[in-house]
């Protein structure tokens, strides 16, 4: 049996193989901890937009598209991303230094690693959850935002695709 956790993951397996695939289910949440904020308790429109990346800290997050478009849109808008994240030594000194090279210092904080059960109220304090992976099945954290009835935008590749339609966030193409 061969396990394929994204119908991208199927396009890359040989076609003489499918007959030995089976689709795994993604993982689910839970639902009486991530939950969308009560009413009257809702996100309210802020002058500064608050992003937020939960996940690892590795090359193929996408972290660094993330922070290519972010010094993108600071031109344009006031913006803060947080960022939920560890990683190899080395990586994480990169992003790190990416920020410094970008400009972003004052708008990117590195938050320290977080309990899953303080998870809920961090998606709660934040607007939209950015998920610029290059190449996941589904991601946690994604299932999490969403389940807490945040805003999200994801890569337009693997499971995130699949996972985020059109009318439930943004897929931005990736090229």
């Amino acid at each position: 049996r061969i396990l394929v956790g994204s119908a991208l993951t199927m396009e890359e397996i040989p076609a003489a193989l499918h007959t030995r695939c089976e689709p795994i289910v993604y993982a689910g949440v839970e639902h009486d901890m991530f939950t969308p904020p009560p009413p009257g308790e809702g996100r309210h429109r802020n002058e500064v937009v608050r992003l937020l990346y939960a996940g690892r800290l590795t090359p193929h997050k996408g972290i660094e598209l993330l922070l290519r478009a972010c010094a993108t849109i600071r031109r344009g808008r006031e913006f803060s991303l947080s960022l939920v994240a560890r990683g190899g030594e080395f990586f994480e000194a990169f992003v790190r230094s990416l920020v410094r090279d970008l400009g972003l210092e004052e708008r990117v904080r590195f938050l320290p690693k977080v309990p899953r059960d303080a998870m809920p109220q961090l998606y709660r304090e934040h607007d939209v959850f950015c998920f610029p992976t290059l190449s996941d099945t589904y991601g946690i954290s994604l299932l999490e935002a969403m389940a807490s009835g945040m805003a999200v935008v994801v890569s337009g590749i693997g499971g995130a695709a699949e996972i985020v339609s059109d009318d439930s966030g943004i897929r931005i193409p990736v090229v």
